[in-house]
């Protein structure tokens, strides 16, 4: 936490909880920090200013938000196997930036991620392939991908086609 007047840090900690719910008034969220506070600069329940700085481990598997879909088991996308048919792989979220998400666990480099037509598909639906590079699940920064947006739309035959928009 910075000193909002002179921009000293006051107290820098890991985050024990971040509540998921935003204030639509104020705009805020509930977050706990651990962190020494011997000075006692602050008291429990006080309110904050934050900065959080979120951090990619290199080698995170980037791919667009959309192709994002959460289910009862939690987070999944779909992908196209190696036969051009349709399969759902759990995920593990690490985080998003922008129009891009950090995937943790579940899915590998160079996989082909369905980011549009969610709703027409289930596993084993047969897909034309027509993928360019950037369609592809990468390895990379959220930084170097903000700009780019596949697609893979998904026709009313059940048919997905994947274009770089």
């Amino acid at each position: 936490m910075l000193q909002p007047v002179t921009g000293q840090l006051i107290a820098s900690g890991p985050l024990s909880f971040i509540d998921s719910a935003v204030d639509s008034l104020s705009g805020t969220l509930t977050a706990k920090a651990v962190f020494d506070n011997t000075d006692y600069t602050l008291v429990p329940g006080q309110y904050v200013d934050v900065q959080i700085d979120l951090d990619v481990a290199p080698g995170t598997v980037i791919i667009p938000t959309v192709s994002l879909q959460t289910g009862p088991a939690g987070s999944f996308v779909f992908v196209v196997d190696d036969e051009n048919r349709i399969d759902v792989a759990p995920v593990t979220v690490l985080g998003t930036e922008g129009n891009m998400a950090a995937i943790e666990s579940g899915l590998s480099a160079g996989a082909h991620v369905v980011v549009e037509g969610q709703l027409k598909l289930e596993r084993g639906t047969l897909v034309a392939d027509n993928v360019s590079e950037a369609d592809w699940a990468t390895l990379d920064t959220p930084e170097s991908l903000r700009d780019r947006h596949p697609k893979t739309v998904a026709d009313h035959n059940d048919t997905a086609e994947r274009r770089a928009q």
